[in-house]
């Protein structure tokens, strides 16, 4: 990114490095039924995932949309626009512009795409986070959203100054105006929610300040990765609380949350290789 552009934004001059990461070998299928080894980014990649676990920036907003892009060319190809592709958020933010241009992506896509929050969605993060298809912005039970405003400086000379801070106040009026389209909430309340410091919310402010749609419980097995079976708790008739469980798809049950679409950007148990057990490369 330019260096002033950085500036204005209120970036560090350098960007933030990655640490390299061990890449882990799987087994996969390719449709003729041939077994092949492959690393497990890319056996999530085949299945639709994609992962944002970084800092929002030109890099990684670059590779994020021509992910995004493929998958939809991919999924047209194949007869199956519908397919939604799966998106998962665990950034702390970073550049809005480049912000904005994945959620331009995000929103100009014929496919669905169904966001998850895991661990936190901070700053520019919840702006992608929000940007997944209404009733399908899931956020685990103890992730975090976190609002703030625009954070940026200036200097040089006074004309140049003056157009930095015209363009600063044009991304924050960008910015409160697509928190309320999505939040359905005035634009004078995401302001003030905007600029009162950092805004954290939990998994249930979140849904209740409609950022987010569903919490996953990952714990009892209900989340898009495990099956998605619900637990509805129903009233006790004796001292200890009864439960019941509701496959997924089902219509909702009184005194329970919705229920989650069916995970079929996952194979079913026993379909795939991978039951051999990873390879560690």
């Amino acid at each position: 990114m330019d260096k002033r552009m950085r500036m204005i934004e209120g970036l560090d001059d350098e960007e933030a490095q990655p640490l390299p990461v061990r890449s882990v070998g799987v087994i996969d299928t390719d449709p003729k039924g041939n077994s092949f080894q492959t690393d497990l980014d890319s056996w999530l990649f085949r299945r639709r995932v994609v992962r944002l676990y970084v800092d929002v920036n030109e890099m990684s907003m670059a590779d994020l949309q021509a992910k995004l892009q493929y998958l939809e060319a991919a999924a047209i190809a194949a007869g199956k626009p519908e397919d939604p592709i799966h998106l998962y958020i665990n950034s702390p933010g970073g550049s809005v512009i480049q912000a904005l241009s994945a959620y331009d992506t995000i929103s100009g896509l014929t496919c669905p795409v169904y966001t998850y929050c895991n661990g936190y969605a901070a700053s520019a993060g919840s702006l992608l986070f929000m940007a997944g298809d209404e009733g399908h912005r899931y956020i685990l039970p103890n992730a975090k959203v976190m609002l703030h405003e625009l954070s940026g400086g200036t200097r040089g000379k006074l004309t140049a100054m003056n157009q930095d801070n015209i363009l600063s106040n044009h991304l924050e009026e960008n910015l409160e105006n697509i928190y309320a389209h999505h939040t359905g909430r005035p634009v004078r309340e995401i302001r003030s929610w905007l600029r009162n410091g950092d805004r954290w919310l939990t998994a249930a402010d979140a849904v209740a300040h409609n950022l987010a749609d569903h919490i996953v419980d990952k714990n009892r097995a209900n989340g898009p990765m495990k099956g998605l079976t619900k637990q509805v708790r129903l009233e006790p008739t004796v001292k200890r609380t009864a439960t019941r469980r509701v496959k997924a798809g089902s219509k909702e049950v009184t005194g329970g949350k919705i229920a989650l679409p069916a995970p079929d950007h996952l194979p079913k148990p026993g379909s795939t290789p991978e039951n051999n057990g990873p390879e560690l490369g």
